[in-house]
């Protein structure tokens, strides 16, 4: 998990994170706490890197705040849930000097797959301004709970290929081959 302030815990039945749980479809029950000065305003599930449902938590609930809600996935999947606030939390939390890194752009990244990570993208890699401050907002994610639609094992989703990166045949050429028919060079 992950927190500068609020809490979030997030079941499946009688399974949390880290556990995997089996069918096609699963309710969650979500519950986020948050100290006063950290009340959050928003809550995100994401499945397999996409948002499967963005919640407005009302301002009266920003500090406790409940909710059940049915995932169903098209196959195999992870789920997640995201906090955050707008609020600025100085004094407990003072500005940073660093561009946010947000949560969306590491996802985002994570689902093109290790050959095509662009960290470019990434405010770190950009040009960095460090006159800009950045006030620090209530921010939580749990981690994932892992949903096995058929019960045979959990499957990871498969990413799509990145644009800059061509797919590997499924026949690679016998290099042995290749190299016996090359013509011999004298020495």
């Amino acid at each position: 998990i992950t927190t500068n302030g609020p809490y979030i815990e997030m079941t499946a039945g009688t399974k949390s994170i880290g556990d995997t749980v089996t069918g096609g479809s699963v309710e969650l029950r979500i519950r986020v706490r948050a100290p006063q000065w950290a009340k959050v305003d928003t809550l995100t599930i994401y499945s397999n890197s996409a948002v499967v449902r963005t919640i407005p938590i009302p301002a009266d609930q920003g500090a406790s705040f409940e909710t059940v809600l049915t995932v169903t996935p098209p196959r195999d999947a992870w789920v997640v849930a995201e906090a955050t606030g707008k609020s600025n939390m100085f004094p407990v939390v003072s500005p940073t000097e660093l561009p946010p890194l947000d949560a969306t752009v590491i996802i985002t990244a994570l689902a093109a797959g290790i050959e095509g990570l662009d960290l470019s993208t990434l405010p770190i890699a950009s040009k960095l301004q460090p006159v800009r401050l950045h006030q620090s907002t209530p921010y939580a994610m749990t981690n994932p709970i892992w949903i096995d639609i058929d019960g045979n094992g959990w499957t990871p989703p498969k990413t799509p290929f990145s644009s800059r990166v061509k797919p590997v045949p499924e026949e690679r050429p016998d290099v042995r081959t290749q190299f016996e028919a090359l013509q011999e060079i004298a020495p």
